[in-house]
């Protein structure tokens, strides 16, 4: 699906979600007032959504077991895998988001990292990398005064970046 009909997807299950005291009633597909969405997104679009970020009970519970434990003290740190599958499905229809504000993150970059992930495993992961170690070379080269060169290197990580300049010390300072 591409990324603008999730997206526009996303935020119509916010609204309904919303709405509905956080109850996402899939009756709302075929209330006539619903049908001129469908010039946006397609209701196959927002049912795909629905599903995507959907969980039962039960899996919820086994994706919060195989996430790593905190230390006593950071609990407020765990994983919470309502921000992975924002819907629970209570199966005949009930369907109710616990946290509505965790819905929109889904299609963030923070949420769309982990669907592509899940999807493309490692290969993915390793691509965002280094597409992102190109970004951040870009980014550094807009500083004035700082020389930035590329320096290849093999491996998982293809590139570094050299800052020179006469004043990178007190310029990297300001951002401890």
């Amino acid at each position: 699906m591409p990324l603008r009909d999730a997206v526009a997807a996303t935020l119509f299950i916010v609204l309904s979600v919303n709405r509905n005291q956080g109850r996402f009633d899939s009756g709302i597909l075929d209330h006539p007032d619903t049908q001129a969405i469908y010039n946006r997104v397609s209701r196959a679009h927002i049912e795909t959504t629905v599903q995507r970020l959907s969980a039962t009970p039960a899996q919820i519970r086994a994706d919060y077991e195989r996430a790593p434990r905190v230390t006593r003290g950071r609990e407020r740190y765990a994983y919470n895998p309502l921000i992975r599958t924002p819907l629970v499905d209570f199966g005949d229809g009930l369907v109710v988001a616990p946290q509505p504000a965790f819905i929109p993150g889904t299609v963030t970059p923070n949420g769309l990292y982990f669907v592509g992930l899940r999807a493309w495993g490692a290969t993915f992961t390793e691509q965002m990398g280094c597409r992102v170690q190109e970004y951040v070379g870009r980014q550094l080269r807009s500083v004035p005064g700082l020389d930035v060169r590329s320096r290849p290197r093999s491996g998982a990580n293809p590139r570094t970046w050299a800052l020179t300049g006469d004043d990178v010390r007190r310029r990297l300072r300001q951002f401890r």
